[in-house]
């Protein structure tokens, strides 16, 4: 029987002395064993491979996870791996036995076929798209471990109706251009959280979804409180998912609710044969398809054609997802890939804060929803992390017995694990942070310093909404991560994995504390009163000549002038507070430079308003005076005051509520409800966990915000000094576009930087935190600061030199980086180059952002 593969294969934890393969498949293999065959240069100078693969051990995992879904984890190892089923395989068991480091190793999986003998990757079809160029098997590096070089690709947010090119394009061609360039190709691939997208399912999908996962798990689901999630129309689900499951994701119209709708979603990620289903037969439906099937379908034609138009234009950013899952599919199987999740795996605003929590934890359909997305990330991410931590029996084991019968077999054994932080194998290993399933949560416990130096004053603000993203015991279990990671003598930094960036524009601090209220506040206030004004200008479109009619209106007007005149000098005085605050506070912490066009805008605005204001009223006197004397000769100014009365209304509200929404672009684009500064201990944790590794350098890797941007920082902790880099790559897939997108890239072109390091002075004072700006004069009662933190966001243009020919050289010295991309980092010694690299309609790669530092630039 001809072997169908379902996912994979997939390069998961790789060390000097073992190499996992992940491999999904529709039939069961019979005892696989991985192979691995070593490279040799050839007298031409490429890559041969040798006949004969080295004696390793080998063993496997095995999961059923529905009736034509087999899920392997695969082991080449040199010692034997505890709880496996060892295969056929001869080896020589000897702990001396190493993969070779730097050198190209290409594996196979080799099965019992039957009749037909062994059966192995190549017999299948499509493998030619797991090959790289010059090389006729999938193949791995292996860093050697002290050589003092870290070379990985990194990235976040890949959605399948996302803007932009796909990231892991960008990863497939890096791979394929540096194959056979041991110094240059990467030896790890680190996706930091939202592989998929759970929650926002587009609708051209959600069918495609529902039918794959009934011919994958066949087994009728049934989830607390929905009778049959398959009944349910498209788009319907965002009301189920809110009012049953008591989830809260904005974005759920058709959210995935069964465990397989989560499978079939991963293997649509990674693998473009599937798209078909497991037969043929399977295609997404057309737009009139789409349209005919909607929970809330246009009832105009002029809604109909403007609904049509936007699946139409979904459905193409699908079918490109499609094509660049081929390129997903051949980059996972030859780079060793570790993986963590943030909220799009399972559902946005998952474990948001204590509230949220709870509530959900005693919803049964929300408990199921969670368990099910969790189940899902294990068997297609977790499992390969850390084989010997994450196969543990009991998680192997929960998926058979829920597809048997048994609901909460899933509940018992993902939802209430919690370790899910891992360090990967190698020197230096990276630690991948947890900051989802177990959260702390504090209450009004921030204090901020304000006022000018030597006059400060302490303000509370809470924080009772916004989450601690790591409890006591994921603090601990992280330290110890920190503390095994520990590079032996390499002189290499501590790397870290965090699914939100510790530092970005929101770490200013001020755009959270000066702006988020006030911007609110006068957004909803200006909706107010535009409603209130509906009348007017109802009552202005339907007036017609003769002028009896004025008459009775002229009161009607006189109230409505003097709502104006109250309403445009309130509007003028929260404009004119609004500017004075956003500069003094800008002001105060050295960032004037990148919010100086926003601050000006608001204060041109404030001017024009206030003449706007006076030119109109004089024309509504003009109005009332005119209805007053209703002279027929006068027509015409009176027709033309209540043009230029209309015309006010149209242009100046728009113009308000555009410069409200600009200025709330600074806070969506900075502030974070779950990022590590809106509760502070989340950053002081961090703070205070890197240095207790008594590391004199670190290096975040971020993911979660859509824009790239690179941050260094020199902290202070107890005496010692730390030094931290921070590089996020903008989204794998899933740019962002629109008024927040139009800011991305005014500041990319128009910000070269933010001025001088920023400092930042921590205390903790019990469960207390504080957070004054440097040269303020602080209360009696406080102490000495515990933590001094100097940062800044920066950025270097790049040379020519420093990147392979290969790779367009295009850097730009912007702040930030929308587009999306993949992110590659070198670490070797004191020198630090980080490159978001897109790929290229040539089949290549450019460098849209570059860092390089040869040493600490703060």
């Amino acid at each position: 029987m001809a072997q169908q593969i379902i996912a994979g294969p997939i390069v998961r934890a790789t060390s000097e002395n073992a190499l996992w393969v992940w491999l999904a498949t529709k039939e069961p293999l019979d005892n696989p064993r991985c192979l691995v065959y070593p490279h040799e240069r050839s007298q031409r100078g490429r890559w041969r491979r040798l006949s004969t693969p080295l004696a390793l051990w080998s063993g496997y995992h095995h999961v059923q996870a529905g009736q034509n879904l087999h899920v392997y984890l695969i082991a080449a190892s040199a010692a034997v791996v505890a709880d496996a089923t060892e295969s056929p395989i001869p080896h020589t068991l000897s702990p001396s036995i190493a993969l070779p480091t730097d050198k190209p190793l290409g594996y196979d999986i080799r099965w019992q076929g039957g009749g037909d003998g062994t059966k192995g990757l190549s017999d299948l079809d499509g493998y030619g798209d797991l090959l790289l160029s010059h090389f006729d098997m999938p193949t791995v590096l292996v860093g050697d471990s002290r050589a003092g070089r870290f070379r990985a690709l990194y990235g976040s947010c890949r959605k399948a109706h996302g803007h932009g090119r796909d990231g892991m394009l960008a990863a497939e061609q890096q791979l394929n251009l540096q194959g056979g360039d041991v110094r240059n190709r990467p030896t790890a691939l680190l996706l930091g959280g939202d592989q998929i997208y759970a929650d926002d399912v587009p609708d051209t999908m959600i069918r495609l979804i529902q039918a794959l996962a009934g011919q994958l798990v066949a087994n009728n689901e049934q989830l607390p409180g929905i009778s049959n999630p398959a009944s349910l129309a498209i788009g319907e689900r965002q009301s189920v998912t809110k009012d049953v499951a008591d989830l809260t994701s904005g974005h759920a119209a058709n959210h995935l609710l069964t465990f397989g709708e989560f499978v079939a979603t991963y293997v649509l990620a990674w693998n473009p044969n599937l798209w078909q289903g497991l037969n043929g037969g399977l295609s997404m439906p057309s737009v009139s398809q789409v349209l005919r099937q909607l929970h809330e379908p246009p009832s105009s034609q002029d809604e109909i054609l403007s609904r049509m138009e936007e699946i139409g234009r979904e459905r193409q950013r699908v079918e490109a997802f499609k094509h660049t899952a081929r390129s997903a599919r051949r980059a996972l199987a030859n780079i060793p890939t570790y993986m963590i999740f943030d909220d799009h795996e399972v559902t946005d605003d998952w474990n948001l804060n204590r509230t949220w929590e709870s509530k959900v934890r005693r919803n049964a359909t929300g408990k199921r929803i969670l368990s099910n997305g969790l189940a899902a990330y294990w068997l297609f991410q977790a499992w390969g992390n850390e084989p010997d931590r994450f196969s543990e029996r009991t998680m192997r084991e929960a998926i058979p017995r829920y597809l048997r019968g048994n609901g909460n077999a899933l509940e018992q054994s993902y939802l209430n694990f919690h370790d899910w932080a891992f360090r990967t194998p190698g020197n230096p290993s990276v630690v991948f942070a947890n900051l989802r399933t177990r959260r702390g949560h504090t209450r009004n416990d921030q204090r901020i310093a304000r006022g000018e130096p030597g006059d400060a004053r302490w303000e509370r603000r809470d924080v009772s909404d916004a989450p601690r993203l790591m409890n006591r015991p994921e603090r601990n279990l992280f330290r110890s991560l920190l503390g095994q990671s520990q590079s032996a003598g390499n002189n290499l930094p501590v790397i870290v994995v965090v699914p939100t960036p510790a530092y970005g524009l929101g770490s200013l601090e001020w755009v959270q504390d000066v702006g988020v209220d006030q911007i609110g506040e006068l957004r909803r206030w200006l909706e107010q009163q535009i409603r209130q004004l509906s009348p007017l200008v109802q009552a202005l479109d339907e007036m017609t000549l003769p002028f009896e009619w004025m008459r009775q209106w002229l009161q009607q007007m006189q109230r409505w002038l003097a709502r104006l005149r109250a309403m445009a000098s309130a509007l003028s005085s929260m404009a004119g507070l609004m500017t004075q605050r956003l500069r003094d506070e800008a002001r105060r912490l050295a960032v004037y430079r990148a919010v100086h066009r926003y601050i000006e805008q608001l204060e041109q605005w404030r001017v024009q308003l206030s003449r706007d204001v006076g030119e109109m009223l004089e024309d509504a006197s003009n109005i009332a005076t005119l209805v007053a004397l209703v002279n027929d000769q006068l027509a015409a100014q009176w027709q033309a005051a209540i043009d230029a009365v209309q015309a006010w209304l149209g242009t100046t509200f728009q113009l308000a509520l555009q410069q409200v929404d600009e200025l709330a672009l600074i806070r969506a684009a900075a502030v974070d409800n779950e990022s590590f500064h809106a509760d502070p201990n989340s950053h002081l944790d961090l703070l205070q966990s890197l240095a207790a590794t008594g590391a004199s350098r670190a290096v975040l890797l971020a993911g979660d915000v859509h824009y790239g941007f690179s941050v260094a920082s020199s902290v202070s902790v107890g005496g010692r000094r730390l030094r931290i880099a921070q590089f996020t790559s903008s989204a794998s897939r899933n740019e962002t576009r629109g008024t927040l997108g139009q800011l991305l890239e005014l500041l990319q072109r128009n910000v070269g930087g933010l001025g001088g390091p920023h400092e930042l002075r921590w205390w903790r004072n019990g469960a207390t935190s504080y957070l004054a700006a440097a040269g303020q004069t602080l209360p009696n009662n406080m102490g000495g600061a515990h933590i001094t933190e100097r940062y800044a966001l920066m950025n270097r243009r790049g040379s020519a030199s420093s990147v392979q020919q290969a790779i367009v050289n295009a850097v730009a010295p912007n702040l930030i980086e929308p587009s999306s991309n993949m992110g590659l980092l070198e670490v070797t010694g004191s020198r630090i180059e980080n490159r978001l690299l897109v790929p290229t309609a040539q089949g290549g790669v450019r460098v849209s952002f570059a860092t390089r530092w040869p040493g600490w630039p703060v």
